[in-house]
């Protein structure tokens, strides 16, 4: 401690004094009245990191000054996490002399001026030893800790060098297609990135096999079967890298098709065929074949000939293409002997009947209010080929079809339905309506059944009609 006495005279004040480093200079003026004194105390930075000390004061009187020393922070640590642009900085408190009030951080380039940290600043410190600095620039840099008590000023050594850097960032697929193939259901690819946040964005490599579209590129479609590449992209920023691209690859299979073929059921041997098919592809290129022994069956081209009794297993193919599998479809087709037509064929029933009598839809078929129609049942040891009718009203008139006429009767053609031939229109009674109509009276209907082999059998039915 030192301490100064003073008398009480007053005089202007003198500019102060600075002596040494670390000591006090002391100064002592005296004026005015007895007991009267003014002590002020001032402060210098030391750069060795000691206070400097001074008095500067006026008038006389006593008093008591401490020489003090205001140490710098020592063991100055600096650490980074990449990506993060923040830096931890720790540092010891002196361990001895004035208790600092805060302390002052400052980051230090490898060349230029030092910049305040940790949001301190001359007139800002902090009252910890530890902060941590935000969004530092990506580079190397060193710290300093400055001490502050009221206007002293101790600086620390710098730290060791602390790197902030970029952070990398790594793509991985989390989707997969499942079983792609030519044509079917687009894909949405997914995948997640870094911790930059950017999107990962994706593209392909393959654009005939397949093609990237929409949001980020991830709606893949399948354009073409063969090997599709997927790559994946994420930017970097201000503390991430830009991650490495990722791909994705695999196989889009070829389109299935289906070929239609339906040749006929059965056939008669001796004879032949035109072989149709169609693929569910589009695709017109289809061939014919046969597993069966040419005693039965032979094909050429599209071409099937029937040889002999058996079972002719047909087979339609379609080869396929640079985008569909092939494909094949096989059918059996029953060869039969050829039925050979020796008898005319049979008239088994007539409606109306020969000799009936009565009202018109009591003998005719298929009745519809007044209306009905002219039936033929007949059979035939191969097959019936065709039924024919005339019908003759008793005043010569002949039915055409639409109406009763006096033009030469034509022969109609019953239509088949089952084993029963029909009249294509049906008969209306319109009695009371006057010729050429459908009314009461006696007809004559004749009826010619044809088979296959070019035989007939003729029959010749009378009926009269009272009524409808």
């Amino acid at each position: 401690m030192l301490h100064y006495s003073t008398t009480s005279r007053r005089r202007a004040p003198r500019p102060p004094r600075h002596r040494g480093r670390g000591r006090v200079a002391r100064l002592l003026r005296r004026a005015g009245a007895p007991g009267a004194a003014a002590l002020a105390l001032g402060t210098a930075l030391s750069v060795g990191g000691v206070a400097a000390a001074y008095f500067t004061g006026t008038g006389t009187g006593t008093g008591t000054a401490t020489v003090g020393t205001l140490e710098a922070p020592t063991a100055i640590a600096a650490g980074s996490t990449a990506g993060t642009g923040e830096v931890e900085v720790s540092w010891t408190a002196p361990a001895s002399g004035a208790t600092p009030d805060g302390y002052r951080v400052q980051r230090v380039p490898g060349d230029g001026p030092a910049v305040d940290a940790c949001g301190t600043s001359a007139s800002t410190t902090v009252p910890t030893t530890s902060c941590t600095d935000d969004a530092v620039p990506v580079g190397t840099w060193t710290y300093v800790v400055v001490a502050v008590h009221a206007s002293w000023t101790a600086t620390s050594a710098r730290s060791e060098p602390v790197t902030v850097g970029q952070a990398s960032q790594a793509i991985t697929f989390t989707s997969s297609p499942g079983s792609p193939a030519y044509g079917s259901a687009d894909y949405t690819v997914t995948a997640t990135g870094g911790a930059s946040g950017n999107p990962v964005t994706f593209a392909t490599t393959t654009p005939a096999v397949c093609t990237s579209a929409g949001t980020n590129g991830a709606t893949i479609s399948f354009v073409g079967a063969g090997t599709c590449t997927i790559t994946a992209d994420q930017a970097g920023d201000t503390y991430h890298s830009a991650a490495a691209q990722a791909t994705q690859t695999f196989t889009v299979a070829k389109d299935t098709q289906v070929v239609t073929f339906s040749p006929a059921a059965t056939a008669d041997a001796g004879t032949t065929a035109t072989l149709s098919a169609t693929a569910s592809s589009g695709l017109t290129t289809i061939t014919f074949s046969t597993s069966s022994p040419a005693t039965v069956c032979t094909v050429t081209g599209t071409q099937v000939s029937y040889v002999g009794v058996g079972t002719c297993v047909l087979t339609a193919t379609q080869p396929g293409d640079a985008n569909h599998a092939p494909a094949s479809t096989s059918v059996g087709v029953t060869v039969q002997a050829v039925q050979t037509d020796t008898e005319p064929p049979v008239i088994v029933s007539v409606q109306p009947a020969s000799g009936a009598s009565g009202s018109w839809t009591g003998m005719g078929c298929s009745v519809s209010g007044s209306a009905a129609r002219i039936c033929v049942v007949a059979t035939d040891d191969v097959e019936v080929a065709s039924v024919r009718i005339t019908l003759t009203k008793s005043n010569g008139r002949c039915w055409t079809g639409s109406t009763f006429d006096n033009a030469t009767c034509p022969e109609l053609d019953l239509q088949r339905s089952g084993s029963t031939w029909e009249s294509g229109a049906a008969l209306t009674w319109q009695n009371g309506n006057g010729q050429p109509n459908f009314t009461s009276g006696t007809y004559t209907l004749v009826v010619t059944v044809t088979d296959t082999a070019g035989r007939t059998t003729t029959q010749t039915t009378t009926f009269s009609i009272n009524g409808s």
